[in-house]
């Protein structure tokens, strides 16, 4: 979980900024670009604003209830067979949802790996339990990273 805490702090700051630089359009009734004006300008800070919720609510929140498990080293780790293809998003990462075989169980997780992942490979990862942001420790048997 390297730079999970650095990930979360960029996303917060980057976040509060959108934030705030509306706000501020508001409050001193500036429009938000130059090229918006009217009820454009209007809708255009309406969007922003839902879109910040949404962002905090689904990806702020869940990775700050994560630092205490990140900072005691408590991760989760799950085995099973890949659900579903991926490749590697424009983000450099992978979201798969993963099923345990024994349990049943099936959860999405989010992780960075440079190659493919097919639709039945054997995953075993480690993550964090309300983010979901996950390491790869092996694909179909072969060790990826050491666990810690």
């Amino acid at each position: 979980m390297n730079g999970f805490f650095q990930k979360v702090i960029m996303e917060s700051v980057i976040i509060s900024g959108l934030f705030i630089r509306v706000i501020y359009c508001i409050v001193k009734k500036q429009n938000v670009s130059s090229s918006i004006k009217g009820k454009g300008d209007i809708i255009a800070k309406v969007i922003i604003l839902i879109t910040v919720a949404i962002l905090v609510v689904y990806r702020i929140v869940p990775e700050c209830m994560d630092l205490p498990y990140s900072f005691n080293n408590e991760f989760y780790y799950m085995e099973g067979v890949s659900q579903s293809h991926s490749d590697k998003s424009a983000r450099g990462g992978h979201s798969v949802s993963i099923k345990d075989e024994d349990s049943g169980e099936e959860i999405r997780v989010r992780f960075g790996y440079k190659g493919t992942i097919e639709k039945g490979d054997w995953l075993k990862v480690k993550y964090l339990p309300n983010s979901r942001q996950a390491v790869l420790l092996e694909i179909n048997g072969i060790s990826l990273e050491k666990e810690d």
